[in-house]
């Protein structure tokens, strides 16, 4: 699940035009390596939500990659869950 989030995530991104570093890691930070300002941010959580069809409604702060990542993971999960039951 783990590679179709990554790719899903590096294509919104691109899409949402933040510039992606050639070395995109778990542990790339959004603010710092990515220049991820408050508005680019928002723009950003609703592009995942639409994208990945999930709510993320999450207060957790996001600090890198890897926390959306493991929070779109979550996410798919409970709502597999949800949908087998």
């Amino acid at each position: 699940m783990l590679d179709e989030v990554r790719t899903g995530l590096l294509s919104i991104l691109k899409e949402q035009g933040i510039p992606v570093p050639q070395q995109l890691s778990r542990e790339s930070r959004l603010v710092e390596d990515l220049g991820l300002e408050s508005i680019k941010a928002l723009g950003l959580a609703v592009a995942i939500e639409n994208h990945f069809k999930i709510c993320l409604y999450e207060d957790a702060p996001m600090q890198n990659i890897g926390d959306i990542e493991d929070l779109i993971c979550l996410r798919l999960q409970e709502l597999r869950h949800h949908e087998q039951h």
